[in-house]
């Protein structure tokens, strides 16, 4: 689960995909609840969690994510930082939003790392947290090959490169949301 470093924004849209279509046999009936919607800013302006999804349905949510991203307070979409949070304790379910006319690439390398992560050692542990900082443009966190069975390591450029298209105004910044909550495979 996410450390409880920071204040979330919880999508509730998302929520209800997973309560209605996400495996919950291993979810905890407590967590799974869907928690009322909070407008606060995350208290880490600086980073951007990492997620890949595990299927093209988990991919693509945009019809349900974008027109909620434009609600966000101007400073926290400026900013490019603002992150989600599920809270339904769901370690095995990696999960990316972005708008495919903004970035395709990205979605299409988090579909290759969700791809690949599957065939991984049942065993192998993931780190449990890792960023992108976009004024940076760096990876931080534990060494990047024990992410998803070492996956990362190659695919940190190509997340870095597509921070760098935003930057340059080929997308806005507001148009990724990515979250990561994995633990083991």
């Amino acid at each position: 689960m996410l450390g409880e470093d920071g204040a979330g924004i919880h999508v509730e849209s998302y929520m209800r995909m997973m309560r209605d279509g996400g495996p919950l046999d291993d979810i905890d009936e407590e967590v799974v609840r869907p928690e009322p919607m909070a407008r606060q800013a995350p208290t880490k302006w600086s980073e951007l969690r990492v997620m890949a999804p595990r299927s093209e349905q988990d991919a693509i949510l945009l019809g349900e994510v974008a027109p909620w991203l434009e609600e966000l307070d101007p400073a926290v979409r400026q900013s490019g930082a603002f992150y989600l949070r599920d809270r339904r304790g769901l370690h095995d379910r990696l999960r990316v939003w972005a708008r495919t006319e903004a970035s395709p690439s990205l979605v299409e390398l988090a579909r290759r790392v969700s791809s690949s992560a599957r065939s991984a050692p049942p065993a192998m542990e993931l780190v449990e947290d890792a960023t992108l900082d976009f004024a940076e443009g760096t990876y931080t966190g534990p060494a990047a090959a024990p992410l998803i069975g070492g996956l990362l390591t190659e695919a940190t450029p190509r997340l870095l490169a597509a921070i760098a298209r935003i930057d340059d105004g080929a997308a806005s910044r507001s148009d990724i949301a990515l979250e990561l909550m994995v633990s083991h495979l």
